[in-house]
């Protein structure tokens, strides 16, 4: 599963982080590096607890696609990724706003292979926060 690292997340502007953390409600199954640095998933409900109680102070979350696309839908409020689905060796994304109009992002379908669909919901995130 690829996940954007500590070091990405780190590497951002202050504010992009603080924006994923006060969206980020921990859940079971979730991938996060706690203050030892070690990449753990949440699976005890004592371990939810714990991450949630500190999660902006030692905890990072190491963010999915899925999790990327759902702050992307979070910050922006009306804009959405109508589809994303897999054409040959890559991905196909479709984004929309509620209207389907013009949306403040992006205007058009955008094509681009597998490996990039992590790094190009990244970008996305941290424009957004601008």
């Amino acid at each position: 599963m690829e996940v954007i690292s500590v070091e990405q997340f780190l590497s951002v502007d202050k504010k992009v982080q603080n924006e994923i953390m006060k969206w980020w409600e921990p859940q079971m199954m979730d991938l996060y590096v706690p203050l030892d640095g070690d990449p753990t998933v949440i699976c005890r409900q004592r371990q939810l607890d714990a991450v949630r109680r500190l999660k902006n102070e030692v905890n990072i979350p190491l963010l999915t696609v899925g999790q990327l696309i759902e702050f992307i839908e979070w910050k922006t409020g009306d804009v959405y990724l109508e589809q994303i689905y897999f054409v040959c060796d890559g991905y196909a994304v479709e984004p929309c706003n509620e209207y389907c109009q013009d949306s403040k992002w992006v205007e058009k379908e955008m094509s681009f292979h597998h490996e990039e669909l992590l790094m190009a919901l990244w970008l996305c995130v941290q424009g957004i926060c601008e």
